[in-house]
């Protein structure tokens, strides 16, 4: 025998009460219905939703249109609005379509008329309205799975954007500047971008730009403007080298105008962007502003801010726009802050803008690069409590510059196959190198230390694969020789080397510890782009100044 299926009878009739159960108990076949009574609203709310986290025990409720004063219909709508969502049958004693209109819009299945229900009829509507809800819970948690699904993909995306396009530090930058990044991604991806390029020594070009709109369209814009600013840069640089100069900002910016203008008026999307190049030598910078916030400079001599501004419109709002860079110069201890707009159109509670004049009170010239792009920001975060759109922050501060490394008497840069058989022109190079600079009397260190190192690449970073590169660097000064090996094999990780025992008990640690006895000064380090580079350093006696020239 099937479980009975309990149903809520929700009216202030006992009567009628009685009759809506002798109809379910006629309802023919195999599953039974059993009816128990809810009088009053406050007592129909009670079984509707009970308290203590404890579920609804019946399976669908019939509901009267009438309550006494009361109405079945706002009943219902009360416990919709709390959460009940068992199906709900409404009863009532008149056949007017406006209550089937009314009951439908607050969420009950059907409707009966008391008087010419049937136990057929009922049975019908008890299962069409169950049904019914089945379907909707199926298709209430498919929504929320999608929502869900669509939610991770754009954390995803929004990590994916934060790594690629909003660059975390520079991978190098000239001596005498010093840079500090912040970057917070609000919880959706967006169209900021951040990036940094250095085409000669004394030159920094920071990058920042932000594409019109939000979610994936603007990510994917932002992407592509990035890659294609990078393209344009290069291609420039290239054709500009023959005669021996940098193509300036303004040039860059044409050029990236030209190639995004047709696409971005196709997308109906703009790009607004800042590019500033530091000239470090010169104490210059350049800077073309295309609709994007101004640059906030802190003058040290003077202790005051001021704010760098061009007039040119963004990328893609007119077709033919001419975009002029302009000039600023700066002194030692000079600060430039360069910020997306969500630092200055940050909204407090009372929907005030944080502004540029806050920004400018808040910069404190005390802090280094990096704490200052991070307070200026938490400032931000303070005024509008957290909850905003993505803050990008850019600090770079003119340092003093070091002093000059010497040029090396004697430089050389050879590559060898990771082959074994390569050490033998290793040691043949490097006596030609010594004898070269007459530092014979360092040979027999080099030579062993040398070829260690080397041997290491080709069996351990290489894997004793024999058709792998590595490329040694020799530089020779007055105080010092330098070897520095360079391979893109496995990393090596210098803390997990143990000092080596000379008891026989072990059978590894020796090679590292022989290429440090070899040598006065040995560095190890791993770059970003997965380079190896190994630095052996010889101190060469101050009394020696036997170099006899060399290529």
């Amino acid at each position: 025998m099937s479980i009975p299926l309990q149903v809520l009878v929700v009216d202030d009739d006992e009567e009628d009460f009685l009759i809506a159960r002798d109809l379910l108990a006629d309802i023919p076949g195999e599953q039974r219905y059993e009816a128990y009574w809810a009088r009053t609203p406050e007592a129909a709310l009670a079984q509707m939703l009970p308290s203590n986290g404890r579920e609804a025990r019946h399976a669908i409720c019939l509901l009267d249109y009438r309550l006494g004063s009361a109405s079945g219909v706002s009943l219902l709508e009360q416990a919709r609005a709390k959460g009940y969502t068992r199906p709900v049958l409404l009863l009532t004693g008149s056949d007017d379509p406006l209550v089937d209109q009314e009951a439908l819009a607050v969420g009950a299945s059907d409707y009966l008329v008391k008087g010419r229900a049937t136990p057929e009829l009922m049975e019908r509507s008890i299962r069409y309205a169950i049904a019914q809800k089945a379907i909707e819970a199926k298709l209430r948690a498919t929504a929320e799975a999608l929502e869900e699904a669509h939610h991770q993909e754009f954390e995803v995306g929004a990590v994916i954007q934060r790594a690629l396009l909003l660059r975390q530090r520079p991978a190098s930058h000239p001596d005498g500047l010093s840079v500090g990044v912040y970057l917070q991604g609000a919880d959706h991806v967006s169209g900021d971008y951040c990036d940094f390029l250095t085409f000669r020594e004394q030159s920094l070009d920071v990058v920042l730009g932000d594409v019109m709109g939000r979610g994936i369209k603007a990510a994917l814009v932002s992407a592509g403007v990035k890659s294609q600013l990078q393209l344009v840069a290069r291609r420039l640089v290239t054709e500009f080298h023959c005669i021996g100069r940098l193509p300036e900002p303004q040039e860059i910016v044409g050029s990236l105008q030209a190639v995004l203008s047709p696409i971005l008026s196709d997308l109906d999307s703009f790009v607004t962007l800042n590019y500033v190049r530091f000239m470090r030598d010169q104490h210059r910078l350049y800077f073309v502003d295309a609709g994007h916030p101004s640059i906030l400079h802190w003058q040290a001599s003077t202790q005051e801010s001021m704010f760098l501004k061009g007039s040119n419109v963004p990328l893609g709002a007119v077709a033919n726009e001419f975009y002029e860079q302009h000039l600023a110069t700066f002194g030692l201890g000079d600060i430039f802050v360069l910020y997306s707009d969500g630092l200055t159109t940050a909204l407090n509670a009372e929907g005030e803008p944080f502004g540029e004049e806050r920004l400018k009170e808040s910069l404190n010239p005390h802090l280094e690069p990096q704490e200052l792009a991070n307070a200026l920001c938490q400032t931000v975060n303070a005024w509008r409590g957290g909850i905003g759109d993505d803050l990008t922050c850019v600090v770079v501060r003119i340092e003093k510059m070091r002093p000059r490394l010497p040029i090396p008497l004697l430089q050389k840069d050879i590559e060898f196959r990771s082959n074994p058989e390569e050490l033998e022109r290793l040691r043949h190079v490097t006596e030609e190198l010594c004898r070269a600079c007459g530092a014979q009397k360092y040979l027999d260190n080099i030579l062993l230390g040398l070829s260690e190192a080397a041997g290491n690449v080709i069996k351990h970073a290489y894997v004793r694969r024999t058709e792998e590169w590595f490329r040694l660097k020799v530089r020779v000064y007055d105080d010092k020789m330098l070897f520095i090996l360079h391979d893109r094999g496995r990393p090596f990780d210098i803390n997990a080397i143990q000092p080596p025992l000379l008891d026989g008990s072990m059978n590894g640690g020796f090679g590292w510890h022989l290429i440090n006895s070899c040598f006065d000064e040995v560095t190890y380090h791993r770059d970003e782009m997965g380079w190896n580079h190994l630095q052996l350093k010889i101190i060469r006696d101050e009394t020696e100044n036997n170099y006899h020239g060399t290529n």
